[in-house]
């Protein structure tokens, strides 16, 4: 029969490093989010509080855990080297672990951050296809991977993937700002029409959309130069 883990007392977890490194990333979020991608780092704030509260199975797993919630610090600070250095140590020595396979999809955004989008796209394309339990994060990396295709001018194919995260995820944060993208795409790529009806879906089904705005305007460059009727 298995022993009973042992419970912390209050003062092993007031210092912990993994406890503090996730509330570090959590503090970091609540003043810097009006300045970054609300989205992305809210994204990483709820995996490294999450990796907090399940990071007691084994040491190995623990320090794993541990040195993402540092390498997720490094990334959020825009210190992409240094993030760049420790995520892919952490996926080489310790990639059967489960941060070693959540670093490939941070590994993949630090990548993109440093404008090494090929990499970038074969990273998230790796996360995707291994075998994780962290639906968020994977629904992350296929819009990752369109972010990929948009910056390499693969406009078409780019738009595509976004309107089919959007439509399969109707509920999550993720979707319309997928149609906003795919807006973008799908006009870069001269297909006004179904750029235009993207758009549109946003102003129905998204009216707290944080970048409502800009898809007003967007739109209206799409219908005054294409002679689309706004339907909106």
């Amino acid at each position: 029969m298995a022993s009973r883990r042992k419970r912390l007392t209050k003062q092993e977890i007031k210092h912990d490093p993994v406890i503090e490194t996730a509330l570090s990333v959590w503090h970091y979020y609540s003043r810097h989010s009006r300045y970054v991608n609300t989205i992305a780092l809210a994204v990483i704030a709820v995996v490294v509080i999450a990796i907090a509260i399940n990071s007691y199975s084994s040491s190995r797993a623990r320090e794993s855990e541990t040195e993402l919630s540092r390498a997720l610090l490094h990334l959020e600070s825009q210190e992409i080297d240094r993030a760049v250095e420790m995520l892919e140590d952490l996926r080489s020595t310790r990639g059967s672990t489960t941060a070693g396979k959540r670093a490939v999809y941070f590994l993949a955004q630090a990548k993109f951050q440093q404008g090494n989008y090929a990499e970038a796209q074969d990273l998230f394309d790796r996360y995707i296809n291994h075998p994780v339990k962290d639906p968020l994060l994977r629904m992350a990396a296929k819009k990752g991977l369109a972010d990929c295709m948009a910056e390499q001018g693969e406009y078409g194919e780019a738009g595509d993937r976004y309107l089919k995260i959007a439509r399969q995820n109707k509920d999550n944060p993720l979707a319309p700002d997928c149609l906003y993208l795919a807006g973008l795409a799908l006009w870069k790529d001269g297909q006004a029409d179904r750029a235009a009806e993207a758009l549109s879906t946003i102003l129905e089904s998204y009216e707290d959309y944080m970048r409502i705005g800009e898809v007003r305007v967007l739109l209206g460059e799409i219908t005054a130069s294409e002679n689309i009727i706004d339907q909106s």
